[in-house]
């Protein structure tokens, strides 16, 4: 059964530039498996499926997938889905709000167009940032980033993961010099942590 599907660059007034996403609409009847191979064969960073609300004072169920997994939120997915939305309801409308149910709640979504007819949304995060504790001590941050044990936590900064939905850890470096010497080694990734933790 075809569905209709749009894809669009977030966050950039240029063709290609900013974050990709594809969105899928009607997505009704469609799986699990099925979103899952099909944000695969889109491969971009995620994609998102358009549902109809459970409760009638929302407006839409959104699903959000990498090519590998489900996430319960995410910003751009959910901004670049509103903002396709309301070009596909009305192109020339200024305005639109849409309340997405998420795994992680009721995501309330504003679109408006700026005076030379820039699309721009703001979203509410249904949960507030949770502060949770880092388990990786800042001898195993460095090693996964690639840096000296003295450049991680200097001071007395420290690792955060904080989370609405999706956990990311904050690791603290000493300067700009430090954090542009930084790369992710994946073999310390996988050895250190765990699938439900990202950076």
């Amino acid at each position: 059964m075809p569905h209709a599907f749009v894809t669009l660059d977030v966050f950039t007034k240029q063709i290609f530039g900013g974050n990709p996403l594809a969105v899928v609409f009607d997505a009704a009847t469609l799986n699990d498996t099925a979103m899952q191979k099909i944000a695969r064969e889109f491969n971009l960073s995620e994609t998102t499926f358009v549902l109809p609300p459970k409760h009638a004072d929302n407006t839409h169920k959104l699903r959000i997938f990498t090519p590998v997994a489900e996430l319960p939120f995410a910003g751009h997915p959910t901004l670049g889905t509103a903002i396709a939305l309301a070009l596909a309801s009305s192109p020339t409308q200024d305005r639109a709000e849409y309340r997405f149910e998420e795994s992680v709640g009721v995501v309330p979504v504003s679109v408006s167009k700026t005076p030379d007819g820039v699309m721009r949304a703001e979203l509410s995060v249904a949960q507030r940032p949770l502060n949770l504790p880092d388990t990786q001590p800042p001898a195993v941050w460095a090693d996964i980033l690639g840096l000296e044990e003295s450049v991680v936590c200097p001071g007395d900064t420290q690792i955060g993961l904080w989370t609405c939905g999706t956990p990311f850890s904050f690791v603290p470096v000493s300067g700009l010099d430090s954090l542009g010497a930084a790369a992710v080694d994946m073999a310390g990734w996988r050895q250190h942590l765990n699938s439900e933790e990202t950076t």
